[in-house]
């Protein structure tokens, strides 16, 4: 085995650990399944040497071939591209499914194994295309683009299992056809404007139609997550944590491909390849792995699969306590950092001099609310006695711009008068029930009851 074969085994590998390490960091599993993960992962790679033979001994028969019209190459792209490998990357997870079913609780299960045997199949194919082409400059593309568009496509027929079994979806098994239909036809569509657009338009169009089965990627997740048995606000997950080790990920992909490049055409054209990768690769990474790394935790909700872009422009009037710009849609871990105190007891203390709390108070998460497009709201009870029996309403939400933390270490927040306490329960609320009071921090303390609190 060569030396060169060893590298691209490996980095393969790693571009699957990736996004498999992804399923870990947005707590799905733990390594309790580390056994099963890598069976999967290993029989998604080894349902890749099945292609060949259904294209010798079945596909071959098919008289069709890439011409460049985009209506034949389309049919192409679906009958010899898309169903065949759709059909063997399904075939571990089915495997698996059938004989490991105790390990398929919640809907993130069946997206998760789905996507460990696309990560699989990918790995293998990444083995060919790198052995085939020796060209280290398409590294970055397939880590990205390849890897999760094999992930969104697999999942999407795993999704139909998820919308029959936990939501109940109407139409029952006709789900399943259906779907594995629309990962053919999303899986086939890239290829097809890959193949078709030119160097510079079959790009742009590739990119912005990945962008949106990105989305699609993100809200499939999102319902699942909201719509695990064992949901919890206090199960929140660390967007910036997602992050930074996504980044951190990738930065060591480019890096590969920069060594590659240098063993085989010298540093100068490796930098100037690699400078050239940066520009095209980077923007569309960082939207992709922070839209993927933002969930809007909502229980019970489930939103509906529409074509639309992972960025978006949002105007606020107000301005202060409010995103506007251009933002990658999902919930920021700021928003998401009070979930780890639902239910819990814990202090807000003044920012400024002039405060209207005064001094620091206790308070109770009693329940989180989401207004128009989301907006999170988490009710509190400020409590005006040591005994934790008497209180007023408040609200609080998450400061998004400007100093965030007080000190560099607490999280600042908006404090809001909560105007009406018996419409805590209300199917509607409104920004205009909220009257913003002050900024304050919040500082977590160590108590659990009223009890324990008079006690210390």
């Amino acid at each position: 085995m060569s030396l060169y074969l060893v590298i691209v085994i490996i980095t393969s590998c790693f571009i699957g650990w990736i996004w498999i390490d992804y399923y870990r960091l947005i707590k799905v599993y733990d390594r309790k399944n580390s056994a099963l993960i890598i069976t999967t992962f290993l029989l998604g790679a080894a349902s890749g040497f099945l292609i060949t033979p259904l294209h010798e001994y079945l596909l071959h028969y098919i008289p069709i071939s890439l011409n460049g019209t985009a209506a034949n190459d389309l049919v192409y792209c679906v009958i010899k591209v898309a169903v065949p490998e759709e059909f063997v990357k399904i075939l571990p997870f089915t495997i698996v499914f059938l004989l490991f079913r105790k390990h398929f609780k919640q809907p993130i299960d069946y997206i998760a194994f789905a996507s460990f045997s696309a990560l699989g199949f990918a790995a293998a194919e990444d083995v060919d295309y790198f052995i085939g082409d020796k060209n280290a400059a398409i590294i970055v593309g397939r880590a990205l683009l390849t890897s999760v568009g094999h992930m969104f496509y697999t999942a999407l027929i795993a999704y139909s299992i998820v919308l029959i079994k936990f939501k109940k979806q109407k139409g029952g098994l006709l789900l399943l056809p259906a779907f594995f239909s629309l990962a053919v036809f999303c899986h086939a569509t890239y290829d097809c404007l890959v193949f078709d657009g030119g160097p510079l338009l079959g790009f742009l169009a590739s990119v912005l139609f990945f962008m949106l089965t990105v989305s699609l990627f993100a809200v499939i997740l999102n319902n699942c997550l909201n719509n695990d048995s064992e949901f919890t606000y206090r199960k929140y997950i660390d967007s910036d944590k997602v992050l930074t080790r996504l980044l951190i990920y990738y930065a060591i992909v480019y890096f590969i491909q920069y060594c590659i490049n240098t063993a085989e055409k010298g540093p100068e054209r490796a930098i100037l390849s690699l400078e050239g990768t940066v520009f095209v690769t980077a923007p569309i990474l960082i939207i992709v792995i922070t839209r993927l790394s933002r969930f809007k935790l909502i229980q019970g909700r489930w939103e509906k699969l529409k074509l639309e872009l992972p960025f978006s422009y949002t105007y606020s009037p107000t301005g202060e306590y409010f995103r506007s710009g251009f933002i990658v849609k999902g919930e920021p871990f700021a928003e998401t950092s009070l979930n780890k105190l639902y239910q819990e007891y814990f202090t807000i203390n003044p920012v400024s001099k002039n405060s209207f709390i005064e001094k620091s108070r206790e308070v109770f998460i009693e329940k989180k609310y989401f207004l128009e497009n989301d907006k999170a709201f988490h009710i509190i009870k400020l409590f005006t006695d040591k005994e934790h029996q008497h209180f007023e309403w408040y609200a609080l939400s998450t400061k998004l711009k400007g100093k965030t933390r007080f000190n560099d270490k607490y999280r600042i927040v908006a404090l809001f008068k909560f105007k009406d306490s018996a419409r805590i329960d209300a199917e509607s609320l409104s920004v205009k029930d909220f009257k913003f009071i002050e900024w304050v921090y919040i500082k977590p303390i160590k108590i659990g009851s009223p009890e324990e609190n008079k006690s210390s």
